[in-house]
């Protein structure tokens, strides 16, 4: 899984999910996820000249069942069907699976920055399925 492209983030590929192989599962543009107005808002306010910020100080909550839950601010979680390449967005109490998960600190993921300003993984998979 992975979220944003360097220096266009919440723009193109802000959330991508591959299986366990590597193969493409679904991939999400910012203008997807911020038609959904809760989303859209977020995005309004967290909008710079080249980027949307749209995932800063999100938490990430991955789930035995294969689902991942990102909690935004103002209560707002996009609820991700790893499987099934499927999201939706809602409040917590929307979801009744967030509670267990948010309260699992085994689920909490710590979120690593990384400074690459190589391609995307999303590139370097479209340039492999090209050959």
């Amino acid at each position: 899984m992975t979220f944003n492209d360097w220096g266009a983030m919440g723009m193109a590929h802000a959330i991508v999910v591959y299986d366990p192989r590597g193969r493409l599962v679904a991939d999400w543009s910012g203008e997807q996820l911020f038609a959904r107005p809760a989303l859209g808002r977020i995005a309004r306010e967290r909008m710079s000249v080249s980027s949307i910020w749209w995932n800063e100080k999100a938490k990430y909550y991955f789930t035995r069942a294969h689902t991942l839950f990102v909690t935004l601010a103002d209560e707002v979680v996009i609820r991700v069907d790893l499987a099934r390449g499927s999201y939706r967005v809602g409040a917590p109490a929307t979801f009744p699976d967030y509670a267990t998960a948010s309260a699992d600190t085994n689920a909490l993921t710590e979120v690593w920055k990384t400074s690459l300003r190589f391609s995307s993984i999303t590139d370097v998979l479209a340039a492999r399925a090209s050959r």
